[in-house]
């Protein structure tokens, strides 16, 4: 682990400890400057995503974060109200994301700024999908959602029979989803 005061990779573990939301926290010295420093380590079950020398992911402690894509440190970080599973998607400058608090959120990709949420009935574990200004999402729930990217406005959504925690295709007509009720649906994509 790189020591953040003279950037040696050279460190040790002090000590280590576990938290209430599934992450590590470790205590290290750096072998050569001797400052100690902690670092945080939590699971991550989204695939990331890349955007102007950033790299995005989603973690089980309840946050997004943007970290650079060379260096690895974080440039911010976006807290929802529980995990992270949701792979991100980014368009426009904008990353979308779902969250297992039930809610897809919108947030600007420099700043972090949130720019809008919209809360469905259950978990969002699947990766949204972002196409011709719309993004389709699914849901625990097991409807499928299209929102507006710009203001995360409801445009419609389908029940399917059983949840939805993969992510959508689309072509320039339809879009395509599964279910778990066995099923892939195609629906027009202006439904």
């Amino acid at each position: 682990m790189r020591c953040p005061y003279c950037g040696t990779e050279d460190t040790k573990v002090v000590d280590t400890t576990h938290d209430v939301r599934g992450g590590v926290r470790r205590r290290r010295e750096c072998l050569k400057c001797r400052q100690r420093f902690s670092t945080y380590e939590r699971a991550v079950l989204s695939s990331p995503a890349e955007a102007d020398g950033m790299v995005l992911f989603g973690s089980v402690d309840w946050v997004l974060y943007a970290v650079d894509s060379t260096s690895g440190w974080v440039i911010w970080r976006f807290r929802t109200g529980h995990s992270i599973v949701s792979s991100p998607a980014i368009a426009e400058g904008v990353v979308v994301f779902g969250s297992a608090d039930g809610r897809i959120y919108a947030a600007d990709l420099r700043s972090s700024r949130e720019r809008w949420r919209f809360e469905t009935e259950d978990q969002v574990t699947g990766t949204p999908l972002i196409h011709k200004g719309l993004v389709y999402c699914g849901s625990v729930d097991g409807y499928l959602y299209c929102l507006e990217l710009a203001s995360g406005r409801l445009r419609w959504k389908f029940k399917s029979g059983g949840p939805i925690t993969g992510a959508p295709a689309a072509n320039e007509t339809s879009v395509f989803f599964g279910s778990s009720d066995h099923t892939i649906y195609a629906l027009s994509a202006n439904v």
